[in-house]
């Protein structure tokens, strides 16, 4: 019995557990799903399980793959082995796995989870598919953790085996962060809707710190202009530099329609996804051009794949300076170095419009107006980034780092 992949030659695949007997010419052959997707990289195929890396649920995703080998071992064990057949092996595997084909049943999910989904669904209505993917993910962390968590359970000792768990995953401390965050907003609607009687989730320490982030400069941003690529990259660098250029939020730069762009006002619009309204902005010269190139922007594309996509340009464009990072991961700081190409993202987007507003020296108050932060506390997170890896220009040209010291006098 192994685990083997659904598609061993994509990038991504589910996970199969293949189960395969005979006995006395009594045959039985089983695929089971793991239940999750993962990337073919990050499997180790000697140790069948995945391999640690970060951002990834590993510890979760190996669990359950213990437990349906122990399952699976229990079942041959403890069944008469010529009265087991394919389908009751799974039926049994089901039973322990809270499964139905081998999907989880639904309509076992606890209140809190039904609740947390129709807040997500409430949410998605309010600020998009893409506002609203953070709290999704939380849910789906949170069954990860505990999919029997219910009302009753929530108290501060959750809080605490929460953050022990993620710690084990080695998930950053911002993404923690976030983890908490949602679930203190699951559990505060709670508290409002009288799931809970008292508001203990405003004990729940949310984390964060700050982490060094890359922008391209106008330099870079011309360089990708003018390369010569195949049309699939073309469409994806393009809309990358839509939102170089507008500073807008992932969400709104990758579904502007045609209607929205005014060529004889020379503006372009978007209904903003954090705090509503509309935005108006200038169209900028390399913007424009793009537009009439294409009679309008290019077709959109997802946002894993213009991530994916726009690495590999930024890589060919050989954006490789070497970039230090330092995060906290499982509690504890740990410097990250990376090639400039590796951290370029569709957030690199707005980061850089932002920064390279600030160095043309356009006010703090006019840039909060492009960007539609709600402070300019908010806003200036996005520019100073850049200060930690760049040396003032007055500070390069003192001369006290080339001219040697004469010597000094004795007193």
């Amino acid at each position: 019995m192994k685990f083997e992949f659904k598609n061993p030659k994509a990038k991504q695949s589910p996970l199969y557990y293949i189960i395969s007997r005979n006995r006395k010419g009594h045959k039985i052959r089983l695929k089971y799903p793991a239940g999750f997707t993962i990337d073919i990289k990050h499997w180790n195929l000697t140790k069948q399980r995945v391999r640690e890396v970060k951002g990834i649920p590993y510890g979760s995703y190996n669990d359950k793959l213990k437990l349906i080998e122990d399952t699976a071992e229990l079942i041959f064990k403890n069944n008469d082995y010529f009265e087991l057949t394919p389908e009751v092996v799974r039926q049994k595997l089901d039973a322990v796995l809270n499964r139905r084909n081998g999907r989880k049943l639904k309509g076992k999910e606890t209140d809190l989870f039904k609740f947390a989904l129709e807040l997500h669904k409430n949410e998605e209505l309010r600020v998009g598919e893409e506002g609203a993917k953070h709290l999704k993910n939380s849910i789906e962390r949170l069954k990860d953790f505990d999919p029997h968590l219910d009302w009753q359970n929530i108290n501060y000792k959750l809080y605490v085996d929460f953050v022990n768990w993620m710690n084990k995953q080695t998930w950053s401390k911002n993404y923690c962060g976030k983890q908490i965050k949602n679930l203190r907003k699951i559990i505060g609607e709670g508290f409002k809707s009288d799931k809970i009687d008292t508001p203990v989730h405003l004990t729940f320490k949310t984390m964060s710190e700050k982490v060094y982030n890359i922008y391209l400069n106008e330099d870079e941003l011309t360089k990708l202009y003018k390369m010569k690529l195949p049309k699939a990259y073309e469409r994806v660098r393009d809309l990358f530099l839509v939102g170089c250029w507008t500073g807008m939020r992932v969400g709104n730069f990758l579904n502007i329609e045609h209607r929205d762009i005014d060529l004889k006002k020379n503006t372009i619009s978007a209904m903003v996804l954090k705090g509503g309204g509309k935005l108006v902005l200038p169209i900028h010269w390399m913007l424009r051009e793009i537009i009439e190139k294409y009679n309008g922007l290019p077709e959109s594309v997802s946002e894993q794949r213009l991530n994916r996509f726009i690495k590999e340009i930024c890589k060919a464009a050989k954006f490789n300076d070497i970039v230090m990072t330092e995060k906290t991961i499982s509690g504890r700081k740990k410097k990250i170095y990376k090639e400039k190409w590796e951290m370029v993202t569709s957030h690199t987007c707005r980061r850089s419009c932002i920064t390279n507003l600030h160095l043309r020296g356009v006010p703090l108050s006019t840039i909060k107006l492009i960007s539609r932060h709600e402070t300019e506390a908010q806003c200036k997170e996005y520019i100073k980034e850049f200060l930690h890896d760049e040396v003032p220009q007055e500070v390069m040209e003192l001369d006290f780092w080339n001219n040697k010291a004469v010597g000094t006098k004795s007193g």
